[in-house]
């Protein structure tokens, strides 16, 4: 016996007169046995293996293998994958059955074949006899009057070809194609589709109960018929009372009927009539590869030729831009329908317009803009940065994946974000909001719930809202309009309200022990509470100086606490300047331990130069020093710089240290300053700083833990840097080696700027020792 063995590629193998015994290996291979009973493995690939003369034993093993026993008594084994056995070659009709395993007839020389593993066949030119199994099979019948079974279940194809065949499907959802000739053409059970798609004219049928008679190629004969797929010229098909799926094929000029029933009808080039009928039908145009604009208002769709269209309530998009507009309220007048909009954008970035009535709207893939009209609809982005607008109603507004915007409308509407960074809009009244995943941001109307769900997200309240931040890392709430808080001295779980003219308005009431919950409440000019926001899961403002931190002002050194709007404090580059507001908030244990991110930075007396600062000092990570340097100027361009606490940090005397307890101080002007605090030139408050694009995300979400009342509108685009600051890499660079002056003990400021004002305290000291313990206010 000669052997013959293959490689790992795509080997041709043949073998000789004899027995033979021919090995593929890998690849996609072709392997002959000539004469004799040979032996042969395909091995892994796809691979044609042919017996030739010989009682011959085929073996395809791995992947999808056709396999052609030629003469004799052939044992036919596909072995894993898709197989095919190939009775083209026969010298007479072929009774195939993959039920047995049996495949016996041709001529006298074809021999009885034994098969195994095999999914699909190909018949001879004769009047085969093929029959399927339980699984899913291909059956060909090629030439001839062929009789092809399903078998006793799966999802079949069976193709009669040239001929006068008769397809029997079976319980499953089978396509059958009877081909050239006049065919007889059985569905069986299940949903069953006749494809008259290798016509090369369009065809004419009608369905009554799943039978009819289609004239094309020839004339065939159907039962148990539900879907019918065209042929290649102008088609016209009416379906009947059953839920069809109708395809007038790719091309010409097709007229489409659904009938009674719930029907599909699928649009393709050229300028069809479709007409739905009654039932829920839609119009599918996702075989078009330009983008179509379908309108059911108006009965017309562009973009593979101009189509008319009647009774139509849903339309199933492309994997283009679509344009997608739905019609008022339940059906038009006179179709009979009382079904609403269902538009599928699928793929592509869609517009999609539901208008009246309770429209279905899905975006599908892509960037999306769905408008729902008027009713009670139930919107849905899906995947895609998507745009969704609800109107009048009590809507469902789903964003889905992707960094969607949601607008709610009149009614009390429902608004998920889903995952990705949204914006959500509320606007009426009893409109529940939830961000989702991501870092959100939901703008309330009166009376609304919004949720966070995960993520950092930034609330916008107005009076009557319940707000939950959820699982987020940090969440902010801005009150609507350009209201700040100011603690309320002696009380630690109570904050006023105060608007920009210095009003008090209202006050904030946090839950014992729970600084991140509490309510908001609104007051009139007596006192009286109007309307509450109350809020939950919130981490509040952190601003930038710790208590005790002397600020020069022109009256003298004032602790930071101590100051109050319209004092004048010295500027760096604008001498006096008023102070515009003050904020403070306390973080507790608790929450230092679950956010070390939050705990301060202690600057040594002296550790950035010269009496810089005169005393020990306290400011939160982000809050930025400036830095007097020649080598700022040779690296930068700018002889002075602002460098962040969190970049000082291994600085000879600067250190992150952890506390119990600390406050935060933070001091706004009408531009970004640098002032005088314990002897150190450092940063007021910059809003501008939450918006910039620069920032890492650890940066973030301090400045939305530590400033959520600064909701100053267009304040943020306004407020220009005071210096050049430093990334952290840069701040490396002009740190290494740097050697300040030897540090000395700490020591009083200048008396010079020292004037007489009963709030200008002497130098205190800190009020317990650094690394543990609580920094309190000086009263």
């Amino acid at each position: 016996m000669a052997t013959s063995t293959g490689s790992s590629g795509n080997d041709t193998l043949t073998g000789t007169s004899n027995a033979d015994s021919i090995s593929g290996l890998g690849g996609d291979d072709s392997l002959y046995g000539a004469g004799g009973n040979d032996t042969i493995y395909g091995g892994d690939g796809n691979d044609y293996l042919f017996g030739g003369s010989g009682s011959d034993s085929l073996y395809g093993d791995a992947g999808n293998d056709t396999l052609q026993g030629g003469t004799g008594n052939d044992l036919i084994n596909g072995g894993t994958g898709i197989n095919t056995a190939d009775f083209s070659d026969a010298g007479g009709a072929e009774t195939v059955n993959l039920t047995t395993g049996r495949a016996t007839g041709g001529a006298g020389a074809d021999g009885s074949d034994t098969l195994a593993n095999i999914q699909n066949v190909i018949g001879s030119g004769y009047n085969d006899s093929i029959t399927g199994d339980t699984g899913d099979n291909a059956l060909y019948g090629g030439i001839g009057n062929d009789t092809i079974y399903a078998g006793g279940g799966g999802n079949d194809s069976l193709y009669g070809g040239a001929g006068n065949d008769r397809l029997y499907g079976s319980t499953g959802n089978d396509l059958l194609q009877g081909g050239a000739g006049s065919d007889s053409i059985v569905g069986g059970g299940g949903n069953d589709t006749a494809d008259f798609s290798d016509s090369a004219t369009g065809i004419t049928l009608t369905l009554n109960n799943g039978a009819g008679t289609a004239y094309g190629d020839g004339t065939d004969t159907l039962s148990g018929i539900e879907n019918v797929i065209g042929g290649t010229g102008n088609d016209n098909i009416t379906g009947d009372s059953l839920s069809n799926w109708i395809s007038g094929d790719l091309y010409g000029n097709d007229s489409l009927y659904g009938g009674l029933g719930d029907d599909t009808l699928v649009d393709g080039f050229g300028n069809d009539v479709i007409q739905g009928g009654t039932g829920m039908d839609y119009l599918d145009i996702s075989n078009s590869t330009v983008g179509v604009s379908v309108n059911l208002t108006t009965e017309m769709a562009y973009g593979m030729g101009t189509d008319t269209m009647s009774g139509m309530d849903g339309v199933i998009g492309s994997s283009h831009d679509d344009t997608l507009i739905g019609f008022d309220g339940q059906g038009l007048v006179g179709s009979g329908d009382v079904y609403t909009n269902v538009l599928y954008g699928a793929g592509g970035n869609d517009q999609i317009y539901g208008l009246g009535g309770a429209d279905s709207l899905y975006g599908g893939d892509g960037a999306d803009t769905i408008y729902g009209g008027s009713g009670n609809d139930s919107m849905y982005g899906d995947a895609g940065n998507d745009v969704l607008y609800a109107d009048s109603g009590n809507n469902q507004v789903y964003g889905g994946d992707g960094n969607d915007t949601l607008y709610g409308g009149t009614g009390a509407d429902t608004l998920s974000g889903g995952a990705g960074d949204d914006v959500l809009y509320g606007q009426g009244a009893g409109a529940s909001l939830d961000g989702g995943d991501g870092n959100d941001t939901l703008y309330g109307a009166p009376n609304e719930v919004l949720t966070g769900g995960a993520g950092s997200d930034v609330f916008y309240a107005a009076v009557g809202d319940t707000i939950n931040g959820g699982l987020g890392d940090q969440d902010t709430l801005n009150l609507a309009g350009n209201y700040h808080f100011v603690a309320v001295p002696g009380n630690p779980l109570l904050e006023n309200v105060v608007d920009s003219l210095g009003n008090v308005v209202g006050h904030v009431d946090f839950a014992p022990g729970d600084v991140q919950s509490g309510v908001v409440s609104f007051t009139d000019s007596s006192g009286n509470t109007t309307s509450t926001i109350t809020f939950s899961n919130i981490e509040k403002i952190v601003p930038c100086f710790t208590p005790g931190t002397l600020i020069a002002t022109r009256d003298g050194l004032v602790a930071v606490e101590a100051l109050v709007p319209g004092d004048e404090i010295l500027t760096r580059d604008h001498g006096y300047r008023p102070l515009c507001w003050i904020g403070r908030q306390t973080i507790a244990a608790a929450r230092l331990a679950a956010e070390p991110a939050l705990q301060p930075i202690l600057i040594r007396a002296r550790a950035l130069g010269p009496d810089a600062p005169a005393r020990d000092m306290m400011v939160s990570r982000q809050h930025r020093m400036l830095i007097q340097d020649i080598r700022a100027e040779l690296l930068f361009g700018e002889a002075e710089v602002l460098v962040r606490a969190a970049h000082l940090v291994g600085q000879p005397g600067i250190e992150a240290v952890v506390l119990d307890e600390v406050t935060y101080v933070h001091l706004l002007f009408a531009a970004h300053e640098v002032i005088l605090a314990d002897g150190a030139w450092s940063e007021s408050f910059q809003p501008g700083d939450r918006t910039l694009a620069g920032f890492d995300d650890a940066q973030r979400h301090e400045l939305y833990a530590i400033f959520p009342e600064l909701a100053l509108p267009a304040a943020t685009e306004s407020y220009a840097a005071a210096r050049l600051t430093l990334k952290a890499h840069e701040a490396r660079v002009l740190l290494r080696d740097r050697r300040p002056e030897p540090r000395r003990a700490a020591r009083a400021m200048p008396s010079s700027i020292l004037l007489d004002n009963p709030r200008a305290l002497p130098l205190p000291p800190i009020a317990r020792p650094l690394g543990e313990g609580s920094l309190t206010a000086v009263a």
